[in-house]
């Protein structure tokens, strides 16, 4: 019996459940950034707001109570619950509104496990990965925070005069 928890465990742990803060003005579609291989009951907070929140990867039996908030760190008067019941590798997408119209960060736990006390705790974590519509997808863990606001800033849809963001930061395409 001691085994099986222990190989539970291990395999929570190995999971990697992926969350994105979508930027564009589409339901789970358009330019993202992204947290991979998130970890339960832990703040995770873009430095910009997007129009819904995609959760991806969660693993089979997995039973999750999601938490989308509409501000920076995970504050707890503007998060909205969303469930999801992992069935062969499930994705959900959560739209913003009707109290709020964007998201900002994201954290989950599991359903009928006593979670942490106010809310996701801890230092909040920034994303790992900025991903265009047309599927290029960048390492934010390499840039400076500057290099990531100028990445946003030229990755924007409508932003005047867009460039050729793949070709600007293309020693940070993965």
């Amino acid at each position: 019996m001691k085994y099986q928890s222990v190989l539970l465990g291990l395999a929570s742990t190995c999971a990697a459940i992926d969350g994105y803060v979508y930027l564009d003005n589409t339901y789970c579609g358009g330019n993202w950034l992204g947290f991979k291989g998130i970890n339960p009951n832990v703040c995770y907070s873009a430095s910009r707001a997007g129009q819904s929140i995609g959760w991806y990867y969660v693993p089979d039996g997995w039973n999750l109570e999601t938490r989308n908030y509409h501000y920076a760190n995970c504050d707890e008067g503007s998060v909205d619950h969303a469930n999801i019941l992992g069935y062969q590798g499930s994705s959900m997408c959560v739209p913003a509104g009707p109290r709020f119209d964007r998201y900002q960060s994201l954290g989950y736990g599991f359903l009928g496990r006593k979670r942490s006390t106010a809310k996701d705790v801890g230092d909040c974590v920034k994303p790992d990965t900025f991903g265009l519509a047309d599927g290029t997808m960048f390492n934010l863990t390499a840039m400076s925070d500057a290099q990531v606001e100028q990445l946003l800033d030229s990755a924007d849809p409508e932003a005047a005069g867009l460039v050729d963001v793949a070709d600007l930061f293309k020693e940070y395409i993965m």
